[in-house]
């Protein structure tokens, strides 16, 4: 917490619902929390495809990522994240989050300290009330975003497609 930008001088103290808030950024952001805002389901994302990749390994298999267990699922997020050989989140996905929390905190000071409500929100932090009407053109996101989300592969779910191409290959052999 001592890198976050705070309420300085004392701002809140004096205020009784705003005291709690003294020495912490305000509100429910997480476009000003890199985790919180893409990163997590970036790792979500990227154990739930190395489960896939690794799916035809045996089941003893070191290499194999599974979620039937939470000792597996443990295992697996502990393998993506690992600072030495994980793949996920990848640090070019880190940059960019943290350089979106400036944008949003920008955005902030220019609608003088309230949130942007045209900001779309899932889960918990859904406003039905900020919600647009219906209708209208819906613009594709570029492929550059799309992009910066592929997921790189750890090491042994490398191992497994190369093994699932190899019996596609064997099952769809003709001669």
């Amino acid at each position: 917490h001592n890198r976050w930008i705070t309420p300085l001088n004392k701002l809140h103290q004096d205020q009784a619902d705003l005291k709690r808030y003294c020495h912490r950024p305000v509100g429910d952001h997480p476009e000003n929390m890199p985790w919180d805002n893409s990163l997590n389901q970036d790792v979500h994302v990227s154990v739930a495809k190395h489960v896939m990749m690794t799916s035809c390994l045996e089941e003893g298999d070191e290499r194999k990522f599974s979620m039937s267990t939470p000792k597996r699922l443990s295992s697996a997020y502990r393998r993506i994240l690992d600072p030495a050989t994980g793949v996920s989140p990848s640090s070019c996905r880190i940059i960019h989050d943290v350089n979106l929390v400036f944008d949003s905190l920008m955005n902030v000071h220019k609608n003088k300290g309230v949130k942007d409500q045209r900001i779309k929100r899932v889960g918990k932090r859904w406003d039905p009330s900020v919600e647009e009407t219906r209708g209208g053109r819906r613009e594709k996101k570029s492929s550059a975003y799309y992009s910066e989300r592929i997921v790189d592969l750890h090491q042994h779910a490398i191992e497994g497609r190369s093994i699932k191409l190899e019996n596609s290959r064997a099952y769809f052999k003709t001669d």
